[in-house]
């Protein structure tokens, strides 16, 4: 189920990431220097020297530090700093088509989510007991490597996640009608069932499309429709027939019939391009 959603590639590089370690720096003659920036600098502690030749001996040594210890140095910082798993962006190329790639977006917009608890998230013990993951437990979604918890089944795989705690059993979600805003077209917005989240949707997007240079053309026409198809006149009647009421209520440039159909299926990618070429992690 999970391969058939985000592809074969994805999730084994989400499996297997925890486990890809930079190698050791393979430097021989920078090991040497810094096995004589070693002496140096036991000398300068236990024996007796002038100020001036400590000194000039700190210096060297400095400088021999800086130059031979650099790949050590990039190593610790690159093994203990850096998060070593694949980003959206790498997953995404990964993926098998246009479908998987925005799987792969919501999987990374949902795990967000659930990080900061802004979507129910419950554990299944064996038991069968349901326990509501909250504050700390949750910290284990947006740890490094926490798309394990949503990809794997296996227990043992969650271990590579270094957050504690990590959940005791199944994981259920709770998406209480959320809809990823990677997977966000005209279809869901016409659905949007709070009037109130719509219209901030709709403000929004029209605001952001003036900024971006998109003040005319697919995207601005697009919501016309939409803001038609929501009217009283046009709401709850067969799509065939409210074509003409759509049309006697559309504000902005006239769109011919074929543009409403695939409005109305959410399927018109013109609108689809212009609207996801917003920031859409800022959408309200």
């Amino acid at each position: 189920m999970v391969v058939d959603l985000l592809g074969r590639a994805s999730v084994d590089a989400i499996l297997k990431s925890p486990t890809i370690i930079p190698p050791l720096p393979n430097a021989p003659v920078r090991a040497a220097l810094s096995l004589t920036a070693l002496i140096a600098a036991l000398a300068i502690i236990f024996l007796p020297m002038s100020g001036i030749a400590t000194a000039v001996l700190l210096a060297v040594l400095a400088i021999v530090v800086l130059i031979a210890g650099k790949p050590w140095i990039s190593y610790v910082r690159d093994r203990f700093m850096n998060r070593h798993e694949p980003t959206r962006a790498d997953l995404a190329g990964l993926a098998g088509n246009a479908v998987q790639t925005r799987n792969v977006q919501s999987l990374e917009e949902f795990r967000r989510q659930i990080g900061s608890g802004a979507l129910k998230t419950y554990s299944v013990s064996p038991s069968g007991a349901v326990k509501l993951l909250t504050g700390k437990a949750l910290a284990c979604f947006a740890a490094d490597h926490g798309r394990i918890l949503l990809v794997s089944e296996n227990l043992n795989d969650w271990f590579q996640i270094s957050a504690r705690p990590l959940p005791q059993g199944a994981i259920w979600i709770d998406l209480g009608g959320a809809v990823a805003r990677s997977r966000l077209t005209a279809r869901t917005l016409i659905n949007e069932p709070d009037e109130a989240h719509y219209q901030q949707r709709i403000a929004w997007i029209r605001e952001r499309a003036i900024e971006h240079g998109q003040g005319s053309g697919a995207l601005i026409s697009g919501l016309a429709i939409i803001e038609a198809m929501r009217h009283p006149d046009v709401r709850g009647r067969p799509f065939t027939k409210a074509i003409p009421a759509i049309r006697a209520v559309l504000k902005g440039p006239a769109a011919s019939d074929s543009i409403i159909s695939k409005m109305h299926s959410g399927n018109y990618p013109e609108f689809e391009t212009a609207l996801h070429a917003l920031p859409l992690e800022d959408l309200p």
